[in-house]
């Protein structure tokens, strides 16, 4: 077992020299591959980015109707409460409690998408920085 290992090792070493080699006789084609490497991150960043942006536009519609299901709960609530109806007026009120800890939870994500639209923003300077730099560039 030891002698196939090291056998392995050692083609292995001959085939890192040999792709080494080839990098170093191509360096064009190495940076034609890093390039495209890279486009297809950027792709995969951008369709992760739309689906995110999907997701805040739906928690935003979300406290949107939550909060105006909670106004109308509230004047439903004060309206039973004046007529004497305290029974159907703690119901509502219960209702309105558990529509509000949803609205938090809700709301929690929608913040939590404000800091992913920051981070975003701060990658695309990033990536924009690296794709402009100088070491980025073919050295001729």
């Amino acid at each position: 077992m030891g002698l196939f290992a090291r056998v392995g090792r050692l083609f292995r070493g001959f085939v890192g020299l040999f792709i080494s080699g080839l990098e170093e006789s191509n360096p064009e084609a190495l940076m034609d591959s890093a390039r495209q490497e890279f486009r297809e991150k950027m792709v995969q960043y951008n369709q992760a980015l739309a689906r995110m942006a999907g997701v805040a536009e739906r928690l935003k519609g979300q406290v949107k109707m939550k909060t105006q299901r909670a106004q109308d709960l509230e004047r439903r609530i004060l309206a039973n409460h004046q007529a004497g109806n305290a029974e159907l007026a703690g119901t509502l009120a219960r209702e309105l409690q558990e529509l509000k800890a949803d609205l938090v939870t809700v709301l929690n994500g929608v913040t939590r998408g404000v800091l992913d639209d920051q981070r975003r923003d701060r990658l695309r300077i990033a990536f924009w920085q690296i794709v402009h730099s100088p070491e980025y560039a073919v050295q001729r």
